[in-house]
């Protein structure tokens, strides 16, 4: 008997990843993130910020469609197993939303998901609450299997060690200033120093000078992310970032790891052309939306 869409709300990252763990291996390169974040916030439940988290599954007929999670101020991170059709992601829509007003979950910021359930979501979510929504990135995110080489770039690739900390924190506060618009918060500060000192930051060097950064943010059992990458404005245009980040894939490829994955602003079409030249392949188009209360957007803060 179709029982119809479901949600249950987990305690902790831990319970949650027991549950959905052999679902999240099989879609592993769009639920990277996600192991990531669950991973992460099952060591230290406020990496990401002293705000209770929400968590959640949808299943239908105990088969798991969708995850749903939010690690407040971020928007809601959500992946779905196979697409739904237009009908059944109403209904998957619906109930999240529902289960949030019910609970009065007080940080809904937006929603980070798949271009076409986001649409959903927030319309859903304007249906129900009144709170328009605004696109704030359209992303794509992007896999690797096999680097191509990249060649007549002058420097090297090194990891970053303590001595690194403070021109690396200069450089995400830069980096988060140009991509998302704002200062480096808190929690963010505390991630940048604990991907720093844990050796998960990489340089480029040429002539002893570092040039460019790429950073390997989370793994999980057969993937590596890649990300943040940054080039400093006087260092641009010379093809350090494509160096670093083939490099750096090789490298993770190197140690085992089946594939590589990162994500893109799609308004961004040189970067876009940058990865796949080196090898990556686009996955999945992604909408990262914000919620707009009173004619103003709530607050909400990127990875």
């Amino acid at each position: 008997m179709d029982t119809g869409p479901q949600i249950t709300v987990f305690e902790s990252p831990a319970l949650l990843l027991q549950e959905a763990k052999d679902w999240l291996v099989r879609y592993e390169v769009k639920a990277s993130l996600i192991i990531g974040l669950l991973e992460q916030l099952s060591k230290d439940i406020q990496f990401y910020g002293t705000a209770t988290p929400f968590f959640s599954l949808i299943t239908q007929n105990k088969e798991i469609l969708a995850l749903a999670l939010i690690t407040p101020p971020f928007p809601i991170g959500f992946i779905l197993g196979e697409k739904l059709g237009e009908d059944r992601a109403k209904q998957v829509s619906y109930l999240l939303a529902s289960k949030l007003i019910e609970i009065s979950f007080p940080h809904v910021a937006g929603i980070f998901a798949e271009n076409d359930f986001a649409t959903i979501f927030a319309a859903t979510w304007k249906e129900l609450t009144g709170e328009d929504s605004t696109v704030q990135t359209k992303e794509r995110l992007f896999s690797l299997k096999q680097v191509n080489p990249v060649t007549g770039v002058e420097g090297h690739m090194r990891v970053a060690v303590e001595a690194d900390l403070e021109l690396l924190m200069q450089w995400n506060r830069e980096f988060s200033q140009e991509v998302f618009g704002k200062e480096l918060d808190e929690a963010g500060v505390k991630r940048a120093r604990t991907r720093i000192l844990g050796g998960s930051m990489f340089l480029w060097i040429n002539n002893g000078e570092p040039v460019a950064m790429a950073g390997v943010p989370r793994t999980s059992a057969h993937t590596s992310s890649v990300g943040p990458v940054y080039t400093p404005q006087n260092h641009r245009k010379k093809g350090y970032a494509s160096a670093l980040v083939a490099q750096l894939s090789q490298l993770k490829l190197d140690e085992g790891y089946r594939e590589c994955c990162l994500f893109t602003d799609l308004a961004n079409p040189t970067s876009n052309k940058i990865y796949e030249a080196i090898g990556y392949r686009g996955v999945v188009d992604l909408y990262e939306m914000n919620f707009v209360k009173n004619g103003k957007p709530k607050d909400m803060t990127t990875s």
